[in-house]
């Protein structure tokens, strides 16, 4: 686990971060509006999950569909420690195999870097607040589901690079990510409220980066600055994430 979550981020990194950026480097190629139709659907599975919390008729919904899922004892399937990565390395690969992604080395990485440190940090927030115990009963971290929040930032990340080549690379990802969610309900870590806010937030958080990061870029060019930007990896006891600054 350990080993690959520094292999990924490795794979985040291997670009010279730590360089001068002219302000006339590739610039996003496309409209960076926010379309607000597309938060309903996220918004809601948030939304939800937090009403679940201390929803009765929730909680009622999550105990039926937790113990038709999870009703037999059997050895848990670790493969959703790493399927929670898949979307995200997925998009470097087809990059790499010369199916070009929206934004350059460098954009995407630093678009990807502050989804996962925006998600990760609400989900930090909102775990440490002890709301719900998990199914398993091992502690009260169960809300919202961490690894459903990381693949579904991945999820929504191949989508917005590759929509343009073809929907089918957001839809693989985002049914790869919707198993990681389905794998820990079947693992008995999280109830299905709390998979599906982690679904919610992690769509949102790399929306929210994708229409924020192209205006700060413009608005650098604008003053005609020069960029430096750093993303420098940190891990420990079994925890591990990135670091970003940026400085003009």
């Amino acid at each position: 686990m350990r080993l690959f979550k520094l292999l990924l981020l490795l794979t985040l990194t291997q670009a010279a971060f730590s360089q001068e950026i002219p302000k006339d480097s590739i610039a996003l190629k496309e409209k960076t509006g926010l379309n607000y139709k597309s938060l309903i659907i996220p918004s809601a599975f948030l939304a939800y999950g937090i009403l679940g919390i201390n929803g009765e008729e929730i909680k009622e919904i999550d105990y039926s569909l937790q113990e038709k899922i999870s009703k037999n004892e059997r050895p848990p399937l670790v493969i959703d420690d790493y399927l929670q990565y898949s979307p995200i390395i997925s998009v470097y690969a087809l990059d790499f195999l010369g199916i070009k992604s929206k934004n350059n080395f460098k954009d995407r990485s630093i678009l990807i870097a502050s989804s996962i440190l925006f998600g990760g940090t609400i989900t930090k927030i909102l775990k440490n607040n002890r709301l719900v115990i998990r199914p398993n009963r091992k502690n009260k971290f169960s809300f919202p589901s961490g690894h459903t929040t990381v693949a579904f930032i991945g999820a929504e990340f191949m989508y917005q690079e590759y929509k343009a080549v073809s929907i089918w690379y957001g839809v693989t990802a985002y049914a790869v990510a919707g198993a990681t969610g389905f794998l820990r309900i079947y693992n008995d870590h999280h109830w299905p409220s709390d998979v599906i806010a982690g679904a919610g937030l992690g769509i949102l958080s790399t929306k929210l980066i994708y229409f924020i990061y192209p205006k700060i870029k413009k608005a650098f060019s604008n003053k005609e600055s020069r960029i430096s930007t750093n993303i420098v990896p940190f891990f420990g006891d079994r925890q591990a994430g990135v670091g970003l600054s940026v400085n003009w």
